[in-house]
């Protein structure tokens, strides 16, 4: 499922992403009273952290949770629980999953944890990078990094979105 909204129109306009980015990153405001514009990293970021507590809202305290530690996060790796732990999101008992904070995951959720654990950092490491290098302006191969990772996040979250609006219906049509 894809809704087409103001972010989706920033994630495919690579231009209009970097510069909202740069922005974001430089911690200038653009989301004042004179911009009506939803086309900000800033209030993507703001709109993901919502659908977290929404989520949360709903029943599915646990994505929140995950969400939180992940954000919290200061490193992107990811220790291998020991035996077999029962993973988070699926419910599912799994040898193969990875610890954030108390919660265990199974490894196939990889892709999941390092995006949103990327776009929860993205001020940070680029502060990081610019101590380190002296370089102003954001490479390319980083905007772009970032970019699909904001997108495979949204994605995602429209998805899941979906499926609980789904099974909603579903348990309304049949109490009917």
């Amino acid at each position: 499922m894809s809704l087409e909204t103001p972010f989706a129109e920033l994630l495919r306009d690579a231009q209009n992403f970097h510069t909202s980015l740069q922005q974001y990153v430089e911690g200038k405001r653009v989301d004042d009273q004179n911009n009506d514009s939803m086309q900000s990293v800033s209030k993507l970021l703001l709109m993901i952290e919502f659908v977290f507590e929404m989520l949360r809202d709903v029943g599915l305290a646990v994505q929140h949770q995950l969400y939180v530690a992940l954000k919290e996060k200061n490193d992107p790796r990811f220790e291998h629980a020991a035996g077999w732990r029962k993973c988070a999101l699926s419910g599912l008992q799994s040898c193969r999953c990875l610890c954030v904070n108390a919660l265990t995951v199974d490894e196939q959720y990889i892709k999941w944890l390092r995006c949103i654990w990327l776009v929860t950092h993205i001020q940070e490491l680029e502060h990081h990078r610019r101590r380190q290098t002296g370089r102003e302006e954001m490479l390319s191969e980083h905007t772009e990094m970032y970019r699909t990772a904001l997108a495979f996040v949204f994605e995602q979250l429209q998805n899941l979105y979906a499926a609980v609006c789904t099974a909603k219906m579903r348990m309304q049509l049949v109490k009917n």
